[in-house]
């Protein structure tokens, strides 16, 4: 699961160190991928995400993507407890990027079997 993936040697310039640009390392062995960005983003585009879900078409390799207009950088869970009290980091809309991606990996791995009594 990648949440506004920073995936392009173009964001080194705002990471501690030089970054390959990971789509063009997309494999048959890169795992299926979750993928959520907002297009409000002013810190991470979402070309990054684009590229990376073409690069994933492109080897076949499983994906799903939200890409939400709404939501700056770093929005987290887009709900109350996780925004630091900033109402700029609360959006429900966003907030559905967790419900998706459960169900997404209830698709990808099955559902946990809890058959313990204790």
């Amino acid at each position: 699961m990648l949440g506004y993936p920073c995936i392009l040697s173009s964001m080194s310039n705002i990471l501690a160190f030089p970054v390959p640009s990971l789509d063009k390392k997309v494999d048959e062995m890169t795992p299926p991928t979750f993928l959520f960005s907002t297009f409000e983003d002013q810190l991470v585009p979402i070309e990054n995400t684009i590229l990376f879900m073409q690069a994933l078409n492109e080897k076949n390799i499983p994906f799903e993507s939200h890409i939400f207009q709404r939501g700056t950088h770093g929005l987290s869970l887009g709900k109350s407890l996780t925004s630091s009290g900033l109402k700029s980091f609360v959006d429900y809309d966003f907030a559905k990027w967790f419900d998706l991606g459960i169900s997404w990996l209830h698709k990808i791995i099955g559902d946990y079997q809890a058959n313990r009594d204790s």
